[in-house]
């Protein structure tokens, strides 16, 4: 079971979703345009819409809408149950440094925990993310620039090759 988390960095802070469960893959960047589309493939492109912390949450509503709903789980939430499954929270300081802008994936799965992390910088800022490239783990920063979007795979950038 491939899981994943949606985030955004504001100017204010770092902000990541609930824990999707399965299917967080990207199957058409592995497979190519005819392979059949996953949450991860609609999940690597709803990253890139918000251009702030409201916009992100109507975007992860959406997200959570589909992912739950009728169409790709076969299953129709309440409106309670969206509102949990939607639930955007806070990430520690220690998992983003809003002084430096800057997230370190050191202490991966103390804060982070998920197969894939997609990343949208709505700060006026560049993010560097440290990385923890494979082993022995070698450190290397990655610069996420105003506006732009990554996805990182355990601390790692993604590559067609991870999956």
């Amino acid at each position: 079971m491939t899981r994943g988390k949606l985030a955004i960095v504001t100017p204010d802070g770092m902000y990541i979703t609930n824990e999707y469960n399965g299917d967080m893959y990207m199957n058409q960047a592995e497979y190519g345009p005819e392979a059949p589309i996953s949450p991860g493939d609609i999940a690597r492109k709803k990253i890139d819409e918000p251009t702030d912390l409201e916009s992100f949450k109507q975007m992860v509503r959406e997200f959570t809408k589909y992912y739950y709903g009728p169409e790709y789980a076969k299953c129709e939430l309440t409106e309670e149950e969206l509102e949990e499954e939607s639930r955007v929270r806070e990430l520690p300081k220690q998992a983003f440094n809003i002084e430096t802008n800057e997230i370190d994936f050191d202490e991966y799965f103390k804060y982070w925990f998920s197969d894939f992390i997609y990343i949208k910088n709505a700060s006026e800022k560049p993010v560097e993310v440290i990385t923890r490239e494979k082993a022995p783990v070698v450190k290397t920063a990655v610069i996420i620039e105003p506006g732009q979007s990554e996805v990182f795979y355990f601390g790692r950038v993604w590559t067609k090759e991870d999956e």
